[in-house]
């Protein structure tokens, strides 16, 4: 099983996991990470429910964002 970790030190950031187009604006599903926070999202290996898209932006600005994948 695998556990996905996103989020940012200084800024708030958005994640989506649904509905995503490279480029575009984030869809209104988004996530809202507030900064110095990360969500954290296990997993699935079954196809009903697998995660196959990820997008993370930046509520304002340019952030180093953390992204963390672990096997648990």
């Amino acid at each position: 099983k695998l556990k996905l970790s996103v989020g940012c030190e200084t800024l708030p950031v958005f994640v989506c996991f649904e509905s995503v187009v490279d480029g575009a604006v984030m869809p209104a599903n988004k996530q809202f990470v507030p900064s110095g926070n990360m969500l954290e999202v296990n997993l699935s290996s079954s196809q009903l429910d697998r995660i196959t898209k990820c997008a993370v932006a930046a509520q304002t600005g340019t952030a180093n964002i953390q992204i963390l994948l672990e096997r648990i």
